[in-house]
């Protein structure tokens, strides 16, 4: 097995884009076998250098295959469903928001972590 660290980023690269030359899309776990990792291993690379931005994200997009795009977009939705299970509106009093603007703009904060805190040493106490 070939430790990820070894293989240098630009390798990868040229695999990625042989395969996309050749097919239109890249499958991660072929460029997987040619170093002998594992395909989350090439996407973790991948991910890292787009991070870093020593890869443009629009590059590993172009290379991405139909199927892995729409994973990506349906772990998206079902992010935001999962999000959205977790926001509530709430009606405060005028003194209330007044208040909480007040800290958030003290403090740097969102008014939604200011009333998760206050929450959480509610139920502490």
């Amino acid at each position: 097995m070939v430790y990820q660290s070894k293989i240098k980023l630009e390798e990868i690269s040229e695999v990625c884009e042989r395969f996309y030359q050749r097919d239109g899309f890249v499958k991660w776990s072929d460029v997987a076998s040619v170093f002998g990792i594992s395909r989350q291993a090439v996407q973790n690379r991948l991910r890292t250098a787009v991070e870093k931005g020593d890869l443009p994200a629009d590059t590993v997009a172009r290379w991405q295959s139909v199927s892995s795009r729409l994973a990506a977009s349906r772990e998206r939705r079902e992010q935001a469903r999962e999000d959205a299970k977790l926001t509530i509106q709430v009606t405060l009093t005028s003194e209330n928001l007044k208040w909480l603007r007040t800290e958030c703009g003290v403090r740097g904060l969102r008014s939604s972590d200011v009333v998760n805190g206050l929450i959480n040493k509610q139920r502490q106490s």
